[in-house]
C-alpha cells in the first residue's frame, strides 16, 4: 500500500529534518513549503507531503515509540530534535487530496505565498 504523508517541523528544526531526508534518500532540502499562522514571512514552520511506501510508516511509528532508527548521516541528536517537534499525518495515497491544507489547517498554519515582483503584481 501507498501513503499519503504530509511531515512539518518547526524553523528552528528545518535543517535537522532536511538532514531525515538525506538520510532517507529523498536528497536535500525536502521542507520546502513555508507556513506561519498569518500567512506572513517570517515562516515558524517548513513542510512537505509526500506518497511513501510502509517501510516510512514503520519508522516513523517506531520512533514515536522511542526504537530511533540508525540512518547513515543523521545523528541521533538531529534525529531527536526533529521528531520532538514533527508534526505528522498518515493516510491512504488514494485519498492525498487536499491532504496537506488539512493538515496545516488543523494545526493553525498557512502557506506563505512568494511575493510576485512589482511588475507582476
Amino acid at each position: 500500500m501507498r501513503y499519503s504523508v504530509v511531515m512539518i517541523v518547526s524553523a528552528a528544526s528545518r535543517a535537522a529534518g532536511d538532514k531525515l531526508g538525506v538520510a532517507l534518500g529523498w536528497g536535500a532540502e525536502n521542507f520546502t513549503v513555508p507556513l506561519h499562522a498569518d500567512a506572513q514571512p517570517p515562516a515558524s514552520h517548513f513542510g512537505l507531503r509526500i506518497t511513501a511506501g510502509p517501510e516510512l510508516i514503520a519508522l516513523l511509528s517506531d520512533a514515536r515509540k522511542g526504537v530511533l532508527p540508525d540512518l547513515p548521516g543523521l545523528s541521533q541528536d538531529d534525529l531527536a530534535l526533529v521528531l520532538s517537534d514533527l508534526i505528522t499525518d498518515v493516510r491512504p495515497d488514494s485519498a492525498r487530496g487536499g491532504h496537506f491544507e488539512d493538515v496545516t489547517d488543523r494545526h493553525g498554519l498557512k502557506r506563505i505565498e512568494p511575493a510576485l515582483p512589482p511588475d507582476l503584481a
